[in-house]
């Protein structure tokens, strides 16, 4: 596949038709974020927990971590033919951190006509992003941004045949959608397993729906990941609960966090635990309870901390306990919590920093990039999206330095408790 660096280009001519069929793409997403957590409503929204009551995460304990500093560095380079994409969960893979991102739409080089694809990646060998990071695009032979994520022959011919452009069967416009969620390394079996959704979506604002999640396992950076979906089913699938948005690696086992829709603005996320080398079985999957307890049923788990679709969890050296950061709906306020266990008990969240107000709607991708970090994890590295008109948007990079663990301890006057041994997502 071909390669492409970041650069400056010049802005294109745009049909009316053009500008529309790009504001329709780019803004699903973002539409979608924002009025689904504004109404709750389930139906649209990933898997739900049903009643809160139920599954309400326990009681938080005081926070452990505190905010000296964000600095905003400024949007992240991209290619010149990029337009707008949402995203960015990264790891790092054969000596490179890699880049996973949702619905991208872009610029033909030819013409300057729009298309989009569901998703898209990138890769860079810069781990100092204290000047920001410099990119390689992977592009397909005709220069397009090249997904990650390859359609099966069945989804790319439905998406051909319903194209906005030289529609052939109705509905028009609408495709299968795969979203990129998360990313674990498993060196030991030099793989990477990659967490996607699969999404059915029809034109018009909150017409899609979740189909399920999966795992492809990635064994080579520089050839596609091959998906895994045993007889043609999602390895959680609707009436079960989603995993995958994001994961932390803590010895030989894999905790996977799911995150759906609650009551109210409430996005409760629980917590699974697989032995590293069967996550792909998901006979092997346990799912946390409570109270030190797991269940073999997905249905028995129950919500460990709230927080939204996109965040990231790792373990964070500095802190010696484990980092959640995310956005919560309709607030562009970037939120963290700590927690000595990945299953908690969950701290309360503390503010890392506001955001800037995006054009439209809010920001929902939210999250931390830990192979970037610097000073044995004190300095973070933070991105999100956001819409800088009704058509555009960027990925900004924000520089987020913690408090020390030992200040917060002595201001709690609280003794430590004994810690498991963590290993931060690689």
């Amino acid at each position: 596949m071909g390669q492409e660096q970041a650069g400056d280009s010049g802005a294109a001519v745009q049909s009316v038709g053009a500008r529309k069929r790009q504001r329709a793409w780019f803004l699903v997403r973002a539409a979608t974020a924002a009025v689904i957590a504004a109404t709750a409503c389930a139906r649209y929204a990933m898997p739900g927990f049903g009643p809160m009551g139920e599954n309400s995460p326990p009681r938080e304990r005081p926070a452990d971590v505190s905010v000296v500093r964000a600095v905003d560095l400024g949007p992240l380079r991209e290619s010149p033919f990029i337009v707008a994409r949402d995203g960015g969960v990264s790891s790092e893979f054969e000596g490179r951190s890699v880049w996973l991102f949702g619905d991208t739409l872009f610029r033909r080089r030819d013409a300057g006509e729009l298309a989009g694809v569901s998703n898209s990646w990138a890769w860079t060998r810069d781990f100092d992003a204290r000047d920001g990071i410099d990119f390689t695009f992977p592009t397909t032979a005709e220069g397009d941004p090249a997904p990650l994520l390859a359609e099966t022959s069945a989804e790319r011919a439905f998406n051909r045949a319903h194209a906005p452009d030289g529609c052939r069967e109705k509905p028009c416009g609408a495709r299968w959608a795969l979203w990129p969620m998360g990313l674990v390394s498993d060196p030991d079996r030099a793989r990477e397993l990659v967490f996607y959704a699969k999404i059915y979506a029809e034109p018009g604002d909150l017409n899609f729906r979740w189909v399920g999640n999966a795992i492809a396992v990635w064994n080579d950076v520089d050839r596609a990941p091959t998906r895994i979906e045993a007889s043609s089913r999602m390895m959680f699938a609707e009436p079960a609960q989603g995993y995958g948005n994001t994961s932390v690696v803590v010895g030989d086992d894999l905790y996977v966090y799911g995150c759906g829709s609650g009551e109210g603005l409430k996005k409760p996320c629980r917590v699974a635990r697989v032995p590293l080398a069967d996550a792909l079985d998901v006979t092997k999957w346990r799912y946390f309870t409570g109270n030190g307890a797991w269940s073999t049923a997905a249905e028995d788990a129950r919500a460990v901390l709230d927080a939204n679709d996109v965040l990231s969890v790792a373990y964070n050296p500095y802190l010696s306990e484990y980092l959640a950061v995310y956005v919560p709906p309709l607030t562009n306020r970037v939120m963290m919590r700590t927690a000595r266990r990945p299953e908690g008990p969950w701290s309360a969240p503390v503010e890392a920093f506001t955001t800037r107000t995006p054009a439209r709607f809010w920001v929902y991708d939210a999250q931390a990039h830990p192979e970037l970090e610097r000073n044995g994890g004190r300095t973070q590295y933070v991105t999100y999206s956001m819409t800088t008109d009704d058509t555009k948007g960027e990925m900004r990079l924000v520089e987020v330095e913690l408090a020390g663990y030992e200040r917060m301890r002595l201001a709690a006057r609280e003794p430590l408790e004994p810690r498991q041994p963590g290993a931060r997502l690689r």
